[in-house]
């Protein structure tokens, strides 16, 4: 009697997560060994800006010198951790990941805005924090906030993935 192979659901979950971790590590990869200078410096610095610019558009006096964010708020400084980057990553290696077509992958780069929009209320929001309620800026920042970017990071591929015609189709999976 020959065993007749059924073809089972784990595999397409193995190849998409097996594509996700390769995309992840290659990303990481390159930011760390070529592009951690040049890349997180110029995301450092961006932050800063639109951070600055931001509480000054809330009457705060926002300024950036660099990577530091100076205002009537207490000061920051903005470390690669506090860009959108490393969010970028995540939702970049899920979007390469997801079984479906290249153009529809194209579309998910709509949502780096939006990353960029949530971080920047991360930044603003801790400045407040900062000043209002100084003995939660630590639960706040390192607990609440990232793991809210990661919710939002996920957040954003779901809705883009829901929109793609080959999650629905129950034959590409």
């Amino acid at each position: 009697m020959t065993k007749r192979r059924t073809r089972t659901r784990s595999g397409p979950v193995l190849r998409a997560l097996a594509v996700f971790l390769a995309t992840y590590g290659a990303l990481m990869t390159i930011l760390f060994f070529w592009g951690a200078d040049s890349i997180e410096r110029y995301t450092n610095v961006w932050t800063a800006k639109t951070a600055a610019w931001a509480l000054w558009l809330l009457g705060e006096n926002g300024r950036a010198h660099a990577d530091v964010v100076e205002s009537s708020l207490p000061t920051i400084r903005i470390l690669s951790e506090c860009t959108v980057l490393y969010p970028l990553v995540i939702f970049a290696s899920a979007v390469v990941a997801s079984p479906t077509t290249w153009r529809h992958k194209m579309t998910a780069v709509l949502g780096v805005p939006l990353l960029a929009i949530v971080n920047l209320l991360r930044i603003v929001s801790l400045c407040y924090i900062g000043r209002w309620f100084p003995g939660a800026m630590d639960m706040s920042h390192f607990v609440i906030w990232e793991s809210l970017m990661v919710f939002f990071t996920v957040l954003l591929w779901l809705l883009w993935a829901a929109r793609s015609d080959s999650f629905h189709d129950p034959s590409s999976a």
